[in-house]
């Protein structure tokens, strides 16, 4: 490892030259910290890891990836792919792979059932065993019952109103059947004595005017 630090700086200056070589820098390196920290895994045919909690929705897709000697994308033209799906109940049937890019596949279940579900993938390179991958996911389905679209048009027509699915209706067509605001008052002038003169001069007067009422009854 000491010795590789200084000399495969130069694989990466060489790779913008050969296409071929491109990944080599990183791939070593990717690898070679695998190998110090204890997760380097040299399977040739791997699924990719699956969440914890399987949304509740279809189709179920699953990706995997089947790899060369070198450790490179597998060309499709050179492998085989056998991908076995298990049910819960048992019975096995086998899907389809679809590629979507090099070296990586798709793989989409529909109809699924409530319980523990099995994937299990067989690769072939150059009509050699090459590996196998196995994965196991619980697919349950969902607690939220669907909602009942005849009764909610009818309760909302009922109520003079209307029912949408904001899933399948645009923002502007609900908004469009508003009706248009009506304000309930208007201001038309608004007035501020207290902080006006002659509110002030007012105030003064009735106060001399106390003062010389006082006077006249003898009270000052």
């Amino acid at each position: 490892m000491l010795i590789s630090t200084d000399s495969t700086w130069r694989w990466k200056l060489g790779a913008a030259a050969d296409p071929l070589s491109s990944g080599v820098y990183e791939r070593f390196w990717t690898r070679a910290v695998q190998y110090l920290t204890g997760t380097l895994d040299l399977s040739k045919v791997k699924f990719a890891p699956l969440p914890d909690r399987i949304a509740p929705r279809e189709p179920f897709a699953a990706s995997l990836r089947v790899f060369d000697e070198d450790f490179s994308p597998a060309k499709s033209g050179e492998t085989r792919l056998s991908v076995v799906w298990t049910k819960p109940d048992g019975k096995s049937e086998e899907v389809a792979a679809r590629e979507t890019s090099a070296g990586v596949y798709a793989v989409e279940l529909t109809g699924l059932e409530p319980g523990t579900h099995r994937l299990r993938a067989s690769a072939r390179l150059r009509g050699r065993l090459w590996g196998s991958d196995e994965k196991r996911f619980v697919w349950e389905q969902s607690l939220d019952a669907p909602m009942d679209r005849a009764w909610l048009s009818k309760a909302a027509e009922l109520g003079g109103g209307g029912f949408f699915d904001l899933s399948r209706t645009k923002a502007f067509e609900v908004l469009a059947r508003l009706p248009p605001p009506q304000p309930e008052a208007e201001a038309v002038r608004r007035l501020h004595p207290f902080s006006s003169p002659a509110w002030l001069a007012l105030c003064g007067l009735l106060l001399l005017c106390e003062w010389a009422w006082r006077r006249r009854s003898g009270h000052v």
